[in-house]
């Protein structure tokens, strides 16, 4: 699922990852809540950033782009 690699596409899973990374140092936790992410994610988009991973339009309807929203989910809930 994540084997993209290239000039073009070879950092997209690393800035992902970067982000996650940054919002639990920011946050404090390894172990964010809901309401604590989606602050965060409020916080990244009303500063005018994005949020890594989905600022691709075309990948809205795609099967890569609905399996990795299904593990995202997974992955939220088994944090919590």
């Amino acid at each position: 699922m994540n084997g993209l690699a290239g000039p073009l596409h070879g950092l997209a899973n690393q800035e992902v990852v970067r982000w996650l990374f940054q919002m639990r140092e920011d946050l404090g936790t390894n172990s964010p809540n809901s309401q604590q992410i989606e602050n965060y994610i409020n916080k990244t988009m009303k500063e005018g950033k994005v949020i890594p991973g989905y600022g691709h339009a075309v990948y809205v309807k795609r099967s890569r782009f609905l399996a990795q929203m299904n593990l995202l989910n997974v992955i939220f809930q088994m944090m919590n």
